[in-house]
């Protein structure tokens, strides 16, 4: 039987959370290396969350997988963490988030909204 790694990542809920995504329009003039200059005027989709990336966790095999911290456009930040890594297979990594908060001693808070239930990580 192959054993394999298995990122499954934060739920649905936490998935809405940090993807902030609105639809802008963005106008502006282009200017190359040869001088040349070209306007444009374009609708795209961007993230109003900051994402970084914060560390790494390894695996059975040795397959390493981003954490992330989530800036809100309000300054509330978010990091991921490893909820729980139930076996199937191999493991499954699923993810939570904490709530960032920092005066004189950073505290991180889980939050309750972003945690996977025992049934949905088949437990």
């Amino acid at each position: 039987m192959a054993r394999t790694d298995h990122y499954v990542g934060l739920n649905a809920w936490a998935k809405k959370l940090v993807h902030d995504i609105h639809s802008v329009n963005e106008k502006g003039i282009r200017t190359f290396l040869d001088g040349r200059q070209e306007s444009f005027d374009r609708n795209v989709e961007v993230n109003l969350v900051k994402v970084e990336n914060i560390g790494e966790i390894s695996v059975l095999h040795c397959k390493w997988f981003p954490m992330y911290r989530y800036t809100m456009p309000d300054g509330t930040v978010f990091e991921e963490y490893l909820q729980a890594s139930p076996w199937s297979g191999g493991p499954h990594l699923y993810m939570g988030l904490v709530r960032v908060t920092q005066g004189k001693r950073k505290y991180r808070r889980v939050v309750k909204e972003s945690l996977w239930t025992d049934s949905e990580m088949g437990c």
